[in-house]
């Protein structure tokens, strides 16, 4: 694996791969050890009495760099070199986010009718490029352009984070009066860093002139690789970390939604009209030692002919480099959740879902995932839910999906038909997964039950 994976062109051109996992699922009660993911107070009354997860993943990739059509997305599956032959909208300041969270062995089950306890292990990698000059990039990839052009980029900045992560996770009820229901969770994980990178320039400009084929830049870039790139079969050190999710929902329990809590209803039915989430999610951080930072001068005129095919060595053969080894703390992508739910009949309900990153986009050694907002309808019962989210983003505007939960099957996208119809779609995201859910049964009398 070479070094020149860690910068901006390669995260455009390379193989797709969200912060926002499993889109449309947020709400669905009966999503079991998933809703932990979203918020871990979910799994207090839940209506799975166990859920074991088999195998769950999330890809997500979003940019205004180019369309990721499914032809598009076709081509940069196939082969990254094969750029030329897609629509691109270059800028001084595109913005790249590729996601990939796999959901490991995972399981939750109810302890009582009070409290429920979870186990989860997950795989996930997040990269985050902002503000990169689109047509520095295809020049220093495919070659450069037959004329002029100038750049200027402000507050350059990129990171690529893979870590292992396993958390405990426990939910319970910690208020419940007349039609007024709370409960709480935590997850505290255990994190096992595999990959980092980042790589920043506060100010970089230039022009190219297409007569001379040279080269003119102002600035410098930097950037951290944690693995000895220069060998292909390097092994790579884990380091360890701490991190917690930790979260609220209040549920609106009116006689009129017809399981008042008071009437002692069992935990195999839903009993709130509304519920409102608020969760902090991924609070962690991993530090690394022996981590390499490379610094390049980039004062200075190159011509540009017979450059060097690999980013590393254009950057080596052309700019003075100083090299230095220290330790680096990656923060975990934090994010501020907030989610309402309304329930219009037995099975039909609507919730809009609200993710705001809570660190420095720019910021050095942190992710970001993509501020959005999404409302998503759905048919829920305990063996088939329908989703239909509908998202907003800056980067992307409004995209369309649909995801189905049918038994132990997952399967959808949060883009799905923005993907198939849109002219420039932004974002693209699939996600599919296989579990054993096992619910609790309804009461058959709840009038004459209490708690």
């Amino acid at each position: 694996m070479k070094k020149q994976i860690l910068v901006p062109y390669f995260l455009l051109l390379s193989t797709i791969t969200f912060g926002q996992s499993f889109l449309g699922m947020e709400s669905d009660n009966y999503s079991g050890i998933h809703g932990a993911i979203f918020n871990p107070a979910n799994l207090a009354d839940s209506r799975s009495k166990i859920d074991v997860n088999i195998i769950s993943a999330d890809a997500f990739a979003g940019t205004d760099y180019t369309p990721l059509s499914l032809d598009n997305i076709k081509i940069l599956l196939e082969d990254s070199g094969s750029g030329n032959s897609i629509e691109r909208f270059p800028s001084d300041n595109n913005q790249v986010i590729l996601n990939a969270d796999v959901l490991g062995t995972s399981f939750m089950f109810s302890l009582n009718e009070k409290s429920s306890i979870g186990l989860i292990s997950r795989i996930r990698a997040v990269n985050n490029y902002n503000n990169i000059n689109g047509q520095v990039l295809e020049s220093f990839a495919d070659g450069f352009p037959s004329d002029d052009y100038s750049f200027n980029m402000e507050n350059l900045d990129g990171t690529t984070h893979a870590w292992v992560e396993y958390g405990l996770v426990y939910g319970r009820t910690v208020f419940e009066k007349d039609y007024h229901f709370l409960k709480a969770g935590m997850t505290l994980k255990y994190l096992l860093g595999g990959i980092f990178a980042q790589g920043n320039s506060e100010t970089l400009s230039g022009d190219y002139n297409a007569n001379q084929q040279t080269l003119n830049t102002n600035g410098s870039f930097s950037y951290i690789i944690n693995y000895d790139s220069d060998d292909e079969n390097t092994s790579y050190s884990l380091s360890p970390g701490f991190g917690m999710d930790i979260g609220f929902v209040y549920e609106y329990r009116p006689r009129s939604s017809g399981y008042a809590s008071r009437n002692g209803d069992e935990r195999g039915a839903n009993k709130y009209l509304f519920k409102v989430g608020v969760a902090l999610t991924d609070f962690g951080r991993i530090k690394y030692k022996d981590v390499e930072l490379n610094t390049y001068n980039l004062n200075s005129s190159i011509s540009t002919n017979n450059l060097s095919d690999s980013f590393e060595d254009k950057l080596d053969d052309n700019y003075s480099k100083t090299t230095t080894i220290g330790e680096a703390t990656a923060m975990l992508p934090t994010s501020l959740r907030i989610n309402g739910d309304y329930r219009f009949t037995k099975n039909i309900y609507t919730s809009i879902n609200f993710t705001l990153s809570l660190n420095p986009k720019n910021g050095l050694y942190n992710n970001n995932t993509l501020n959005l907002i999404s409302i998503a309808p759905r048919f829920e019962s305990k063996f088939v839910s329908l989703y239909t989210p509908v998202n907003y983003s800056n980067l992307s505007g409004l995209t369309f999906g649909a995801g189905l939960r049918m038994g132990p099957l997952i399967v959808g996208s949060g883009t799905l038909f923005s993907s198939l119809f849109s002219k420039k779609p932004d974002l693209a995201n699939v996600y599919v997964g296989l579990k054993v859910p096992m619910f609790h049964d309804k009461a058959k009398n709840p009038k004459k039950r209490r708690r």
